[in-house]
């Protein structure tokens, strides 16, 4: 299960100083009451929800005391879940829009309620027992769809109860659930009877209604002849209360959460309704509930929905799938986010049993994790095994001899900002082909650096005050081996890139950037080319030092005659795209694949026709990275065929999609307790045509064979789980032998994603192994496998301590599986001696 330390932030009833808020960490570590200003009270909040978060959080955390207790516990629990508690006699506080609370110090730019990092609930502390979490698969969802046929008597819009099912039954359709719709019409004793049948989801439809003098809420459901009926809060409350004893939660058929939805056709906000409803569910025993705030559009309803239900499947934690759920509505810019609202009483947001919790088919517990641990960790995998040559540009000239460069080596001041842009001065093709300095090529590098600039200052919001992005022009008088007049004279793409792999290393910097004019009479192409260092992404760095960034753009020869504003407006959708792709890039090495989707998805959106034609294929690439990170599988299979069907031959195209074949693979195996065979062949089928295709390129042939030897770990397993010993045993072998080829490869590179990878694989290999062996009853060979599987999780931590930048290395692969996983072996082999 995925690890949180545990704050609560507790707001207690107002007195002379102001609220009294105190944090806890962990139940255990209570940190120094501070105070919130009541004078912050009434807050209208502005049109601007970025801004209006940050007011929120600022206020709440004014106090310096508080403030320190929150940086504290932020530097030492990044993955921390939050549940804010609020006293019942704080009642002017319940209607903040606590949803877009942001931390100004926040990497993502998310709100703390749409970050995988911080999952957040309103709490409600009390004495009743939340009950166990629901191990059953499928989970069974009740749709209660209250459609009265004289809705208009009371100002409130007709609700079509078969367009509604329709709806949600397309909306689910993904979901491993049974899903029952209570009988119309929808009575409260119908309702009853569906809970008392046993669901673990009560899905509600329908309006509702708040009286404000008696500040009770109410659900308007029907009576037998189908008219409206409405049902107070306490006589809702009453009725699940009452069915939440009578149910056999031993048979796992407990109600564990309500789902408050608006019908599609509402004109009338149920905000106050269900959110004074909520409340009283929840101490009634529901352990959690969702509601609308207020109204959202169609397409944001069902998208939140659907996100919500698929990733509660996937790990059992309802605040965490609220979380995920808020950020998949933001990555597609749709309103609304901050409309759905979890009030839980459940500490850990634990809402159903995972299949690892399960009673093991075949083996123990902490061995049948390891299947869903490919499954989860195959997400990671699938982007460091993906590596789609994607940048599009048109290959620079190839002299048979170059111009002598010069000999002094200056010192360069290291530039001082986390991550570091130099861009140098563009050269011009001289009429033999090689590259000289140029006055036109130094107007236009001054133009994509004004360019640039802007845009670094416009995204720093988004990466957060702890990230800063520092620009670099190349002067003109700069002279360093490579380097003449500030530009890079390398006579090939792979000389140019060496020297600005120098130079990044010289200048600490993440990001160079350079290229040449290439002239055809009064017009020329700007050839745009960058670099990546290794260290910020190996294998982008590993791609980007040998491919221009798409086609060139077409720029006058001469641009003497031409004004700023006009060499900007030639320059500004390709200075747009470097600005995309470097703040994306930021992103992603941050783990914040959210946010990176979303500037790669708005980049491409943004770009005009010709610009995005020339850079479709490298936008491709990116976009398909991050929606593999964040399992958004369907999406990934779409952008990637595309890149296929681009170029056929495309081998990193290849295992990218691969990696969702088997991505979903683990999905199915963790799921169902089956095999996932045909899934796994189609992956290994990509992979193969990954190998065939990679013509040579070293860096091509490790991926294709780390993927194929994963693959292979991913087959035996799904062998193993279909009862075919032999063949899982052999498939493992084969795994182990490519991996171990890849790892010769390996080795004399600086990838160390890579080699942590091959060594988690192997680690999977031997740990499966191991197991196979305890069903043979051949301890002796259990032993020797778990002491390999043991040495190769080391290795795997070992490969993070040398890059302790790489968030996707250190935190999912070597804190999310190798670790963990060590630890499991070792104690098997104590109980071994």
């Amino acid at each position: 299960m995925l690890q949180y330390a545990d704050l609560e932030i507790r707001i207690l009833p107002l007195e002379d100083e102001g609220y009294p808020v105190e944090l806890t960490l962990d139940g255990q570590r209570q940190y120094a009451r501070g105070y919130a200003d009541p004078g912050f009270l009434p807050w209208t909040p502005s049109l601007a929800p970025e801004q209006d978060g940050r007011q929120l959080f600022e206020w709440l955390f004014a106090d310096p005391a508080l403030r320190s207790a929150w940086d504290e516990v932020r530097g030492a629990h990044p993955q921390r879940r939050i549940r804010l508690r609020i006293d019942a006699d704080a009642p002017a506080l319940h209607s903040l829009p606590w949803e877009i609370l942001r931390a100004p110090e926040g990497k993502s730019g998310l709100p703390l309620a749409a970050s995988s990092s911080t999952p957040f609930s309103r709490y409600l502390a009390g004495p009743w027992d939340p009950g166990a979490a629901i191990p059953q698969r499928p989970i069974k969802i009740a749709v209660a769809i209250a459609a009265p046929d004289n809705l208009a008597e009371y100002g409130l819009a007709p609700i079509d109860a078969a367009h509604e099912w329709e709806a949600l039954q397309e909306t689910l359709g993904g979901v491993d659930a049974e899903i029952v719709q209570v009988p119309q019409p929808c009575t409260p004793a119908a309702l009853e009877a569906a809970v008392k049948d046993g669901c673990h989801i009560l899905h509600f439809v329908g309006h509702g209604a708040f009286a404000r003098q008696s500040e009770e809420a109410a659900l308007f459901l029907a009576d037998d002849d189908n008219r409206v009926r409405p049902v107070r809060e306490q006589e809702l409350a009453a009725m699940l209360a009452r069915q939440l004893i009578d149910v056999d939660n031993t048979a796992g058929r407990q109600l564990r959460l309500v789902f408050l939805a608006a019908c599609e056709s509402a004109t009338r906000s149920p905000a106050d309704a269900f959110r004074g409803l909520a409340p009283s569910l929840v101490r009634a025993g529901v352990p959690a509930v969702v509601a609308m705030q207020d109204l959202v559009t169609v397409e944001t309803a069902r998208a939140f929905s659907a996100s919500f239900y698929r990733q509660l499947m996937k790990h059992g934690l309802v605040d965490l799938a609220c979380n995920e759920a808020r950020a998949a509505i933001l990555t597609r810019n749709l309103p609304g986010a901050s409309v759905p609202v979890l009030f839980m009483r459940l500490e850990m947001g634990v809402l159903l049993d995972m299949p690892a919790a399960l009673e093991p088919r075949r083996w123990s517990a902490p061995f049948w994790s390891v299947a869903v641990l490919t499954a989860v960790v195959i997400v990671a995998t699938a982007i460091s095994v993906s590596l789609p040559n994607l940048l599009a540009g048109q290959p620079s000239p190839t002299p048979s001899s170059a111009p002598a460069l010069p000999t002094a080596t200056p010192t360069l001041t290291p530039l001082t900002g986390t991550f570091n842009v130099a861009l140098m001065r563009f050269a011009e093709e001289g009429d033999d082909g090689l590259l000289l300095p140029s006055s036109a090529g130094s107007v236009y590098s001054q133009s994509i650096f004004a360019a640039l600039q802007a845009e670094f200052a416009a995204n720093q919001p988004l990466l957060g005050e702890g990230v800063q992005v520092e620009g670099w022009l190349a002067p003109a008088d700069l002279h360093v081996p490579g380097v003449d007049d500030g530009v890079i004279l390398g006579g090939s793409e792979a000389e140019r890139a060496q020297i600005a792999a120098r130079l990044a290393d010289e200048l600490d910097a993440q990001m160079v950037i350079y290229g040449y004019l290439a002239r055809g009479g009064e017009a020329a192409q700007l050839e745009v080319e960058f670099y990546v260092a290794p260290e910020f992404g190996e294998e982008v760095g590993q791609i980007a030092g040998r491919y221009t960034l798409g086609d060139g753009v077409t720029v006058p020869a001469d641009p003497a005659g031409l004004d700023r504003i006009s060499v900007a407006r030639l320059l500004g959708q390709r200075a747009e795209a470097l600005a995309g792709v470097t703040i994306g890039l930021i992103l992603d090495l941050l783990g914040d694949h959210e946010n990176a989707l979303m500037v790669f998805g708005t980049l491409a959106a943004d770009l005009d026709q010709d610009e995005q034609a020339s850079i479709a294929q490298l936008l491709d690439y990116f976009i398909g990275r991050q929606q593999l990170f964040l399992g958004h599988l369907d999406e990934a299979e779409a952008t990637l065929r595309r890149a296929v069907d681009a170029n056929p031959a495309s081998a990193r195209a290849h295992i990218v999609l691969g990696s969702v074949f088997l991505k979903r693979a683990g999905e199915q195996m963790a799921a169902q307790g089956g095999p996932a065979t045909e899934l796994v062949e189609e992956a290994l089928r990509h992979y193969q045509l990954a190998m065939d295709n990679a013509a040579g390129d070293e860096l091509v042939e490790q991926s294709s064979r780390l993927a194929l030897g994963s693959a292979y770990v991913v087959a035996g397993q799904s062998a193993y789980l279909g009862d075919d010993l032999a063949q899982a045993k052999d498939l493992l072998a084969r795994g182990l032998s490519e991996l171990d080829a890849a790892a010769s490869s390996l080795g004399r590179t600086k990838l160390h994603r890579y080699l942590a990878q091959v060594r988690q694989f192997e680690g999977n290999a031997y740990y499966l192994l191991s197991g196979i062996a305890l069903l043979e009853g051949d301890t002796t060979e259990r032993k020797t496998n778990l002491e390999q599987a043991r040495a190769a999780y080391q290795h795997c931590i070992d490969q993070g301590a040398l890059a302790p930048s790489d968030a996707t290395l250190t935190v999912q692969i070597v804190g999310g599986v190798c670790r963990p996983y060590l630890q499991q072996v070792a104690q098997a082999l104590e109980e071994l001696e």
